[in-house]
Order: structure tokens, then sequence, then C-alpha cells
């Protein structure tokens, strides 16, 4: 951990303990605390990522119901199959492998399909930096 970290996370922890001192609940900072710093920890990160995938699948699901994702005319789609197929859409967009048999028509759908692809490279991004930071701290 360099040193910019250590200081935040000790920042972090001081402002959780003045609250509590206090005599006040530090919900916010709590959340704060849970929700900060996983650039360097790979549960965390995990965490994020599935919580991630999870609500792009429901949104993906009810794009679906309201026929906001519809087949690709070059393709014979295999049937949606409820909640599975969203979390399979949700996988391979945030991968950002694009293997999905189904588009977006709605410029909503469109705008969550852009996100979750912007999503899946900040992902990306911030588990090459956990790693590099491990090799880099071995």
């Amino acid at each position: 951990m360099d040193e910019s970290e250590s200081a935040y996370l000790k920042e972090r922890d001081a402002r959780v303990a003045w609250a509590k001192m206090q005599g006040k609940h530090p919900l916010a900072l709590l959340a704060w605390k849970t929700t900060s710093n996983y650039g360097a920890s790979i549960p965390r990160w995990t965490a994020w990522i599935l919580g991630t995938i999870m609500l792009f699948s429901l949104l993906y699901e009810v794009f679906f119901r309201v026929q906001w994702l519809q087949p690709m005319s070059n393709t014979t789609p295999t049937a949606w199959i409820p909640i599975w197929s969203g979390l399979y859409y949700a996988i391979n967009v945030t991968s950002s492998l694009a293997l999905v048999e189904y588009q977006p028509t709605h410029p909503i759908a469109q705008a969550i399909v852009m996100l979750n692809v912007i999503a899946g490279y900040l992902f990306l991004g911030i588990g090459i930096g956990i790693v590099g930071q491990f090799i880099k701290n071995r």
C-alpha cells in the first residue's frame, strides 16, 4: 500500500471513530468505508462487479419485457429465458464480448448498454491496477 492510500485509510477510519465518539451513528461514513478503496481490495472489487452485473441483468430483463431488446435480424435467437438471459446478456456486455443475439432498440436501453460497457472497462482497468499493485508490492 502506498503512502497516499495509507493516509486515505487513516482519515477514513478517523472520521468513523470521531462520529462514534460524538455519539452519532456514522451510517454515511460506514457506507463510505464499505464502498471506497475497492481499488486495493479484490473482495470489494469483486462485490462491485457482481452487484453491477445483477443490476444490469434486472434492467435487461425489464427491457426485454417492454420490448426494448429485440432479436437481431441476421440471427435466429434462442428463446429468452427469464432471469437467466438477462444475466447472460449483462455478463457478456460487461465483459465486452458482445456475444448477444438481442439489440437495444429504445434510446434508454441503448444508453444503459453503453453505461454497462463503460462500467466493464472501468472494472477491467481497476482489476489490472489491483494486480499491478500486488506485483509492485511483492
